[in-house]
């Protein structure tokens, strides 16, 4: 689960100034790195065991290694109280045995971060991205490839150095190139709203509200049926961030989700969504955060509609030397898909899965422009639904260089 950090600390027009002015000191220019990584799957295709493979692949073999090999460059140009900001990177992905999935992926974005005046702060961003998704939630023995374009705007507007008023816009365009893939096309249109009231200790309490709209051009074949998945969906709440202590804190959302659908409108959504972490770092050299949740997660772009999930995890982060630090992670998720158009057209009861994972990582910094890093991950997936059983394991090393 991704949380989104907030600028907690722009609480006043003097702030802007600053942030304008440490963003000027901090200017890293112009970098160039290359990265190779080498992981090893247990189940590429997170196939439910040999007899499904068999049926899929026309073999029993379920596990790969990969090589990626690819090249970036980020650049950083303060220009007065404004940064332009752009990062691009190209790798190619090489399957030791199911050679049919190698291809080239990579990304692209364009951000200007812009200050007006003493009250104004936002960000304005372009990307690209090609990339292929897992197979958690798809049986394919093909190769799928995905292009997004998206556009975000993000704007601040500080009324007091206590009050302060945020909007974010995005627009998101989503195409799979393979055809009998065309009916997860997609085009997502957001906006939301925020507004936040910041304590002299930097906590903060405030209320958000959003809309989303998103257009599915290709309609879905479903049982026999000629679905649209096209929907509308707002959601209201309410938000906290609580500095208990100078090594400890409390985040966290609650409100109502209402999703409707053109088609099928069993499958709208209308209840209660939450999120909330505990995060505690005692000195530096150490970090661990609990996280809890409830709501509708897209779960796969490789799917045309949500899961309502809940969760909890448990990450913690600790640098063991000045260029070592170790990483791990716990958590156990229930998925309830109720919003797939496949399992609202049938009898019986639906498709709940329960989730166990948890991993390990370490990163070392051999010299100042280059890190080495390793992990072990593990997955099991237990579904109502037999052939959606899963478990997989995956062991990854890399190195990353920069050049200057």
């Amino acid at each position: 689960m991704n949380l989104v950090a907030r600028l907690a600390c722009l609480v006043g027009g003097s702030m802007l100034t600053a942030l304008a002015s440490a963003q000027a000191q901090q200017d890293p220019g112009f970098n160039v790195y290359t990265q190779a990584d080498v992981t090893h799957e247990s189940n590429v295709f997170r196939l439910s065991g040999e007899d499904e493979a068999q049926q899929l692949l026309g073999g029993s073999e379920l596990a790969d290694t990969i090589f990626r090999f690819g090249a970036g460059v980020t650049a950083r140009k303060a220009v007065s109280r404004q940064m332009l900001t752009a990062d691009a990177e190209v790798y190619q992905l090489n399957y030791n045995n199911f050679d049919f999935l190698n291809h080239t992926a990579g990304f692209a974005n364009l951000g200007w971060n812009w200050l007006y005046g003493d009250r104004w702060l936002g960000r304005i961003e372009g990307g690209y991205e090609r990339k292929v998704q897992d197979f958690r939630e798809a049986r394919l023995s093909q190769l799928d490839v995905r292009n997004e374009n998206s556009v975000r705007l993000t704007a601040n507007y500080m009324f007091t150095r206590a009050w302060r008023l945020k909007f974010v816009g995005l627009i998101k365009e989503q195409k799979h190139e393979l055809a009998v893939r065309e009916d997860l096309n997609r085009q997502i249109s957001r906006g939301v709203a925020e507004f936040k009231y910041f304590s002299t200790k930097r906590s903060s309490v405030g209320i958000r509200t959003s809309f989303t709209s998103a257009d599915f051009p290709n309609r879905e074949q479903v049982n026999g049926d000629s679905v649209d998945n096209s929907y509308t969906e707002s959601e209201n709440r309410l938000t906290i961030d609580w500095r208990i202590t100078p090594a400890s804190a409390v985040k966290g959302s609650a409100g109502h989700t209402v999703r409707e659908y053109d088609d099928l409108g069993e499958r709208d959504f209308s209840g209660a969504t939450w999120e909330l972490m505990y995060s505690w770092e005692p000195r530096e050299r150490y970090l661990l955060e609990v996280v809890a949740w409830r709501g509708l997660e897209a779960y796969s772009d490789q799917v045309t509609s949500y899961v309502v999930e809940s969760g909890l995890s448990l990450n913690g982060v600790w640098k063991l030397t000045p260029v070592t630090t170790v990483t791990a992670t716990l958590a156990s998720l229930q998925r309830d898909y109720d919003g797939d158009p496949g399992q609202v057209t049938i009898s019986g009861p639906r498709r709940s899965d329960d989730v166990i994972s948890y991993g390990v990582g370490a990163e070392v910094a051999v010299r100042q422009n280059l890190l080495i890093n390793a992990g072990l991950d593990y997955e099991e997936r237990d579904s109502s639904s037999d052939r959606w059983d899963f478990d997989c394991y995956t062991v990854e090393l890399g190195i990353k260089a920069t050049f200057f």
